[in-house]
């Protein structure tokens, strides 16, 4: 599920609309009272109860119920949050991200793993818990990390979406790579029962569709 209306999660989510491995909704709020997108896309706690992976474009436009919808869904349900933010998170998404995070814009695109960019967020004073996966100029700028049950990455590579055309398919390939890893671990609990019916107090087998485990 995408909810934005920026270029870098615009390009992002025609990556994952090409790979036949995801299943795409998306959402973009266009005003207030306006949203554009696919009729299953909502940010609502039903709709995310069946998302693997959200990611989010823009997530200074996030109100305060959005956060803390969006805070439960990693916390408690265990999903999976990909934040593409436009510049410094202002509050109320603080609350969500690790470390502080400092904007840089360069004249010059720098490596950010496979990708380039030259409007950065770089991030100091992380968890330990905090994964890096990619930095710039030594700085982290692409982390992942545990919150509750779940896991909340955030990107600072905001404009990468420019020099996808010096490197598409590692751009594409960077994107649907790490939407695959994120979406396994972001998938919900299932318990499936050998019996749809049983008798009071009966012990019934049952098997365990778990996560997977970062």
């Amino acid at each position: 599920v995408c909810s934005s209306d920026l270029w870098n999660s615009t390009f992002i989510r025609r990556a994952l609309e090409d790979d036949p491995r995801f299943a795409v909704e998306y959402r973009t709020r266009v005003a207030p009272a306006l949203a554009a997108g696919t009729p299953r896309a909502q940010l609502d706690a039903q709709t995310l109860e069946q998302t693997s992976l959200l990611i989010v474009g823009g997530p200074g436009a996030l109100t305060p119920a959005d956060v803390a919808l969006i805070d439960r869904y990693v916390r408690v349900r265990g999903g999976a949050v990909m934040l593409l933010p436009d510049g410094p998170p202002p509050p109320p998404v603080q609350a969500l991200v690790p470390g502080a995070w400092q904007e840089q814009l360069l004249t010059a695109p720098v490596d950010v793993g496979p990708l380039q960019a030259t409007e950065l967020l770089r991030a100091s004073g992380l968890p330990a818990t905090t994964t890096t996966v990619a930095a710039a100029g030594g700085a982290p700028a692409i982390v992942t990390a545990p919150r509750g049950r779940g896991r909340l990455t955030v990107v600072g590579a905001m404009d990468a979406w420019r020099y996808r055309d010096t490197n598409n398919h590692e751009f594409d390939g960077f994107w649907s790579s790490l939407a695959q890893t994120l979406g396994e671990g972001g998938r919900a609990l299932t318990v499936r029962f050998a019996s749809a019916m049983a008798e009071p107090s009966a012990r019934v087998p049952f098997t365990e569709i778990g996560r997977a485990h970062f």
